[in-house]
């Protein structure tokens, strides 16, 4: 449940309450995380509104959100639904929704998720300025979602209308798998990255694979450190980076609109699994 005030909006969430400020709905990623999509849509479009009043004083990140929300109609974007597949040692399948309320990410297979057919919300703006939060291997996909959502805009050509996260064709694999682990046998973290994104996760000798997390390698790119998890230290970052920068462009400005075609698909069968 979302409670207005004069500056903020309060979430009621699992008998507790957080205090969402305007400039902090506007800067973090996932805001209002926990309420069903359309309701955060609807806020976050009521949100303009209130932060009109304090423009000045936002800052460009929160400026930028507040441009994409006031420009985006989600009642414009049309329902389309993708099926895809990844792959390790065995093949998941995924579906990807996307309609007016925001994109849904069905794990089939439960690549990720314990229980199969567990299904990610995720909210526009967060793919707008991040990328996928769940695998998403074809650039061409990737286009027509961002193109999908920049035509459910009012005004084409405003402040916030390209500058969604770098689309890129994700590197061909290296023969070595990149793989990092720190701990002890008791315990340990690890990071390995897949030919569609980068595991994190932990281990124990008691309970075996207690949490897989995933990263997209867009989300790696543009999320906030803070919020890409402990365990991909500043070396590892650099050589995930290192791996990827050949194959980023730089992000396009207001001035620049590419024209988007799309590129090959490029995938490999991998022979390491934590489900092993």
């Amino acid at each position: 449940m979302l409670r207005f005030t004069e500056n903020a909006v309060v979430q009621k969430l699992d008998g507790r309450e957080k205090t969402w400020p305007i400039p902090e709905l506007l800067e973090n990623p996932e805001p209002l995380a926990g309420a069903p999509l359309a309701e955060r849509n609807a806020a976050m479009q009521q949100v303009v509104d209130m932060a009109a009043e304090i423009f000045g004083d936002l800052s460009e990140t929160a400026r930028l959100r507040y441009d994409f929300w006031k420009q985006l109609k989600p009642q414009r974007v049309g329902t389309q639904q993708f099926k895809y597949t990844t792959k390790v040692v065995d093949t998941y399948h995924w579906q990807l929704t996307i309609n007016s309320e925001g994109l849904f990410y069905t794990d089939i297979s439960g690549e990720f998720d314990p229980t199969p057919g567990k299904v990610t919300e995720q909210l526009f703006s967060d793919f707008w300025f991040y990328g996928p939060c769940r695998p998403l291997p074809d650039l061409h996909t990737r286009k027509m979602l961002v193109a999908a959502i920049r035509n459910a805009f009012l005004q084409a050509g405003s402040p916030a209308s390209y500058k969604h996260f770098t689309l890129f064709e994700y590197p061909a694999p290296s023969e070595t798998l990149m793989r990092w682990e720190e701990g002890n046998e008791k315990a340990s973290d690890f990071v390995i990255v897949r030919p569609y994104g980068i595991e994190t996760g932990r281990k124990n000798w008691y309970d075996g694979l207690v949490y897989l997390k995933f990263l997209s390698f867009e989300q790696f790119l543009h999320l906030p450190e803070t919020y890409t998890g402990r365990e991909i230290s500043p070396a590892i970052r650099g050589e995930i980076e290192q791996f990827l920068r050949p194959h980023t462009a730089p992000r396009p400005t207001v001035h620049d609109r590419p024209r988007e075609q799309p590129g090959p698909f490029f995938s490999r069968d991998e022979h390491y699994s934590e489900r092993e």
